[in-house]
């Protein structure tokens, strides 16, 4: 086999992962918003970043709770697309929720976040020592 067939397999076992996680999980319902996540560490900082496509800072809730960072949201469907007939509809929207052990060296007090063409970045100042 090609390489070209092996990455065409690997993407589909991807796919059907994903679609087993999701039958599992939520078997009923509408296709779940997921952002896709980046979590790693700079030099200063720790910083998060997710997609977050059609959403603005302000459809974004950022809590501290203990060692925790809760960050939470939802995508919206649009009511043109609500009221529309659909071909297919691939995009998913709804509720979502991830949650990031804050490092012990991260100051709690010096937490920011942004949004950049779709893209929630959160920063984490290390603390100065």
């Amino acid at each position: 086999m090609n390489q070209g067939g092996f990455l065409f397999i690997k993407k589909d076992h991807f796919q059907i992962d994903r679609l087993f996680d999701e039958l599992i999980h939520n078997p009923w319902s509408e296709k779940k918003f997921h952002p896709h996540a980046d979590f790693y560490e700079t030099e200063a900082s720790y910083v998060f970043e997710a997609d977050c496509p059609g959403m603005t800072i302000d459809d974004i809730n950022l809590t501290i709770s203990g060692d925790t960072l809760e960050i939470s949201g939802e995508r919206l469907i649009r009511s043109e697309i609500h009221l529309g007939s659909h071909h297919f509809r691939e995009r998913s929207y709804g509720k979502f929720y991830r949650s990031l052990q804050i490092p012990a060296d991260a100051d709690r007090e010096n937490i920011s976040a942004e949004m950049n063409h779709g893209v929630l970045r959160v920063i984490l100042n290390k603390l100065k020592i």
